[in-house]
C-alpha cells in the first residue's frame, strides 16, 4: 500500500516483495499509537519543538496552542532554561540539561525602550522584558517571536 503525504511528512521509501512503499509519520504514529507517540514527544527538549512541529499536523497544533506544555506539566516533565542579555535588544537562552545555547530573535527596534533600564521575568512559555516606562515586550517560545505587550498600569524602574 502506498501512502503519500505533503513534502516534509515523508520519512522514506522502501521496497518489500517487489513493491515500493512510502513510510510516513502517520504510519509511525499508527504503529505505536497516538498516546505513546505524544508521551515520547513530551520528553524532547522544547528547543526541538520548532523542528518537530513541521513533521505532523497534530504535533504542530499541540505546540502552537501551548497544549504540549500542559501535558508536560501533567506528566511531571520539567525543563528549565536560563535567559541572558548582554545587549539591550538581544537575548540568548541556555538549556542546562542539554548544555546548549539557543539564540532568541532580537527585540524589534525601539529607541526609547533600548535606552532604558530593563527588568525581565520568565513566566510559563514567555519571557517578559519590562522597560523603564510603560513598555513591555513579550517573547513567546511557542512562536519564537517578540510582540509588544499591553503597557503597564504604572511605569517602573528597577
Amino acid at each position: 500500500m502506498e501512502t503519500h503525504e505533503p513534502s516534509g511528512h515523508r520519512l522514506g521509501d522502501w521496497v518489500h516483495g517487489g513493491q515500493q512503499h512510502v513510510v510516513s509519520w502517520s504510519d509511525i504514529i499508527s504503529g505505536i499509537g497516538h498516546s505513546l507517540f505524544i508521551k515520547c514527544l513530551l520528553r524532547l527538549s522544547r528547543s526541538d519543538y520548532g523542528s518537530v512541529a513541521c513533521l505532523n499536523r497534530d504535533f504542530n497544533s499541540l505546540v502552537r496552542s501551548g497544549e504540549i506544555y500542559r501535558l508536560r506539566r501533567n506528566n511531571g516533565v520539567a525543563e528549565y532554561w536560563l535567559y541572558f542579555s548582554c545587549n539591550p535588544l538581544q537575548w540568548d537562552a541556555y538549556d542546562p540539561h542539554r548544555g546548549r545555547w539557543i539564540q532568541v530573535p532580537k527585540i524589534p527596534p525601539d529607541e526609547f525602550f533600548m535606552c532604558s533600564y530593563k527588568e525581565s521575568l520568565a513566566v510559563g512559555t514567555e519571557l517578559l522584558v519590562l522597560g523603564m516606562a510603560h513598555i513591555v515586550y513579550r517573547y513567546s517560545i511557542l512562536t519564537n517571536s517578540w510582540t509588544r505587550a499591553d503597557p503597564m498600569n504604572s511605569p517602573r524602574c528597577l
